[in-house]
């Protein structure tokens, strides 16, 4: 396993060229990361995006302080479609840890459903 946290770029290029099956975890801002990625280049994608209304990491246009869960939905749609969906490859993955861990099952439902109505194609 191997932990990066900037030259995202470096990293990843050298990475893909030792064609290695030991993972590569990036830790950082996701469009620096996703930048640094080549198209159709990852098999697995995983990730837990703030949820929406739940937490304050005090930055500035920070996700999940979208106005309404519909903001949050189509947000997270434009992420997935313009930014991740074009470094995965054609077999690749995703999973998407995305739920209500503090107001109950009603607001998760509501944004699960906004994504079973979204397409990233």
């Amino acid at each position: 396993m191997t932990l990066i946290r900037s030259n995202y770029g470096c990293h990843i290029t050298s990475y893909l060229d030792q064609q290695t099956s030991n993972p590569l975890f990036c830790l950082g801002d996701a469009n620096e990361v996703l930048a640094a990625i080549p198209t159709a280049s990852i098999d697995f994608c995983m990730t837990s995006p703030p949820y929406w209304g739940q937490r304050n990491y005090f930055v500035e246009g920070q996700l999940g302080h979208e106005h309404t869960s519909q903001e949050y939905v189509d947000t997270m749609v434009d992420i997935f479609a313009n930014y991740v969906r074009p470094v995965l490859a054609p077999h690749g993955l995703i999973f998407l840890n995305l739920g209500d861990s503090y107001n109950g099952a009603g607001a998760g439902n509501k944004i699960a459903s906004g994504f079973q109505q979204k397409s990233l194609a």
